[in-house]
C-alpha cells in the first residue's frame, strides 16, 4: 500500500468513525435525521477497505452476516406472495437497516474493541441529554397546564414513544453498569449521578416492560457485586446509595401517578392499552395457526389482522390498526415459521458463541431486546429496527484486526 493511499485511507476511516458517533448520538433524538446519517456512514465505510479486505472480513464473519440478515431476507421473500406490494415494499424500507448494517459493519473493521467504548459513551451521553430535554419540555408543559402527568409516560417522552425510549434508557443503564464494573477500584461520581437520573427516567416513562427490565438490570448489578465476594465495597456502597435515592424519589411520586395500579382492573378491559394485549395475542395466534409456515405475506399482514379485529368485534384494535404488540407473534402471522425462525435465531444463536467473560454488554443488550419483543412489535418501527441493527453489529464483533 502506497503512503499517500494509506494516509487517505486513515482519514476516511476517521470520518467514518465520526459518522458512526453521529448515528449513535442521533438515535435518542430526531428519527428523521437517522436514515441520512446511516447513508453517509455506509457510503464512507465502503471506501475504508479495498475489496480484498472486505472479502477477508466476510469470510471470517459470514455465518453471522447471513444470520443477522436472514430476518430481512425472509421479509423480502414474503413480498413475493403478497397482494399489497406497496405495503410490502414500505415494510422492507422500514427494515432496511437489518440488511444494510450487518453487510457494511461486519465486512469492515472501523468498529472494534478500541473504538467501541467511546461509541457507547456517545450513546450514553446522548440518551442522558435526550432525557434531560424531555424533562425540560415536561416542566414547561407543567407550568402551562398545572398537570403533574406532564412528567409521566407519553407526556414525558418528547422524541418518541415512551416504550421505545425506555428501551434506549435501559440500554444506557446497562452501559453504565458495565462502565462501573470496569472501574471497580474507583467510584466515579458522574457515572452514579447519571445512573440515578436514568433510573428515575425509566420510572417516569412508566412503560411497564421498561420498569421490569430495569429491575432485572439492577438485580444483575447487585448480584455481580455481592455473590462472588464482598470485595468491591466502594461500588457496592455507591450503587446502594443510588438505589436508596431513586426508591425514595419513586415513593414520593407514587401518590401522583401509578400506571401499575390499573393493570389488574384493565386486564379484562379491551378498551385499554394493557387490556388489549391479551386479545391481540389470542387473535393473532389464531391467525398464525391458519398459515403456520409462510404466513399472510409481508404486504398483507396488516390487512389480515385488521380483518380479524373486525370479525371479532375488536373495535379498539380495528380503529387504531394495531399490530400484535409482540414481535414473535407478529412475525409468525406475517411470515409463519419462515420469519419466526430467523427472528429467534438472530437473538439466541449468538449467545452461545459470545464470550461473556469479555463481552458483558452483548447478553444484556439481547435481554433488553428480547423482553421488549414480548410486549411490542419493535421491528415494525424504525425506532426499534435501527437501534437493534446498529448495536447488534457493533457489540457482537469488536476485533482489533
Amino acid at each position: 500500500m502506497s503512503k499517500p493511499y494509506a494516509i487517505k485511507n486513515i482519514n476516511i476511516k476517521k470520518v467514518n468513525l465520526y459518522l458512526a458517533h453521529l448515528v449513535v448520538f442521533l438515535l435518542p433524538f430526531e428519527q428523521r435525521l437517522i436514515p441520512w446519517a446511516l447513508v453517509l456512514f455506509a457510503a464512507t465505510n465502503v471506501l475504508v477497505h479495498p475489496f480484498h479486505e472486505r472479502v477477508h472480513y466476510y469470510k471470517k464473519r459470514k455465518f453471522y452476516i447471513w444470520l443477522f440478515s436472514a430476518f430481512y431476507l425472509a421479509h423480502a421473500i414474503g413480498v413475493l406472495y403478497s397482494d399489497d406490494l406497496s405495503n410490502g415494499f414500505f415494510d422492507l424500507e422500514i427494515k432496511l437497516s437489518l440488511l444494510l448494517v450487518p453487510w457494511v459493519v461486519l465486512t469492515s473493521n472501523v468498529i472494534n474493541k478500541f473504538t467501541l467504548p467511546e461509541l457507547l459513551r456517545t450513546f450514553l451521553y446522548a440518551t442522558v441529554l435526550a432525557a434531560a430535554v424531555s424533562f425540560i419540555y415536561a416542566g414547561i408543559s407543567y407550568f402551562k397546564s398545572g398537570e403533574v402527568e406532564s412528567f409521566y409516560y407519553v407526556y414525558l417522552s418528547y422524541y418518541r414513544h415512551a416504550g421505545y425510549f425506555s428501551i434506549y434508557v435501559n440500554f444506557a443503564i446497562a452501559i453504565l453498569i458495565i462502565f462501573i464494573f470496569h472501574n471497580r477500584e474507583k467510584v466515579q461520581i458522574h457515572n452514579y449521578l447519571m445512573l440515578a437520573f436514568l433510573i428515575i427516567t425509566v420510572y417516569q416513562l412508566s412503560a411497564r416492560m421498561g420498569i421490569i427490565v430495569l429491575g432485572f438490570l439492577m438485580a444483575y448489578a447487585f448480584s455481580y457485586l455481592i455473590f462472588p465476594k464482598i470485595r468491591y465495597k466502594n461500588p457496592l456502597i455507591a450503587l446502594s446509595l443510588v438505589l436508596l435515592f431513586t426508591l425514595g424519589f419513586i415513593v414520593v411520586s407514587i401518590k401522583y401517578v401509578d400506571r401499575f395500579k390499573g393493570v389488574t382492573e384493565n386486564v379484562m378491559n379491551e378498551e385499554s392499552s394493557s387490556g388489549s394485549r391479551p386479545l391481540l395475542w389470542k387473535y393473532s395466534w389464531e391467525l398464525f395457526q391458519e398459515k403456520p409456515f409462510f404466513g399472510y405475506g409481508t404486504g398483507d399482514v396488516s390487512q389480515a389482522m385488521n380483518d380479524k379485529w373486525e370479525k371479532e368485534n375488536f373495535d379498539y384494535a380495528e380503529e387504531r390498526h394495531l399490530n400484535a404488540h409482540n414481535q414473535f407473534v407478529q412475525s409468525g402471522v406475517a411470515l409463519g415459521l419462515l420469519g419466526l425462525l430467523p427472528l429467534i435465531g438472530m437473538l439466541v444463536i449468538p449467545l452461545f458463541k459470545v464470550n461473556i467473560h469479555s463481552n458483558f454488554l452483548f447478553p444484556l443488550f439481547v435481554f433488553i431486546i428480547t423482553m421488549s419483543c414480548l410486549t411490542e412489535a419493535i421491528f415494525e418501527r424504525q425506532d426499534g429496527v435501527v437501534f437493534y441493527a446498529i448495536f447488534n453489529a457493533f457489540l457482537y464483533f469488536t476485533y482489533s484486526d
